[in-house]
């Protein structure tokens, strides 16, 4: 199985391969997976943080080599945040991985895709730094108040229990 890495802010991950098909989970950028089977436009893939496994878009996806298979404990500690992709201006949600060039002058690259993140400095939520204590529990559930439910997802644009579940997990370590 190749490994990929997901770019985009947030990306379905479903049952089935068909648009129509139940949301089980999403992917967030910077997560990686491995793909297997190819149906249509869709691709089987296994998250490799939280192990879910389902059908994503194949374009949503960028293929990556082994090398480039980073871990981080730096995450988006605001509820969005400015990452640029090929130049093109996204907003990622709380608890997106961040991962830090060689070169800090440079862009981070995986694939053809150059990857800058403009990161405020206490926008930045890492692990160490917020130990899991109340207040810092309190803090991060603030963020998430009155983000919509919705079935699979694991963002502040939509959010279920196993997701918010997961996300609260993967901000403390």
């Amino acid at each position: 199985m190749q490994p990929a890495i997901c770019l985009l802010p947030v990306v379905p991950m479903r049952k089935e391969p068909s648009h129509r098909s139940e949301m089980v989970s999403q992917l967030l950028f910077g997560e990686y997976v491995q793909r297997g089977e190819e149906k249509d436009d869709f691709v089987w893939v296994k998250c490799l943080y939280d192990a879910y496994e389902g059908w994503v878009q194949a374009s949503q996806l960028t293929p990556v080599d082994e090398a480039q298979l980073h871990t981080t404990d730096d995450f988006i500690g605001a509820f969005t945040e400015e990452v640029f992709v090929d130049g093109l201006c996204r907003m990622m949600p709380l608890g997106t991985s961040i991962y830090k060039p060689l070169h800090p002058a440079e862009p981070l690259q995986f694939g053809n895709r150059k990857i800058i993140f403009n990161v405020l400095e206490d926008a930045v939520w890492t692990v160490q730094a917020h130990p899991f204590k109340a207040e810092n529990l309190n803090k991060l559930v603030w963020m998430y108040l009155e983000t919509p439910y919705l079935w699979g997802g694991k963002s502040v644009f939509g959010i279920d229990c196993s997701g918010f579940a997961q996300q609260v997990f993967k901000l403390f370590g």
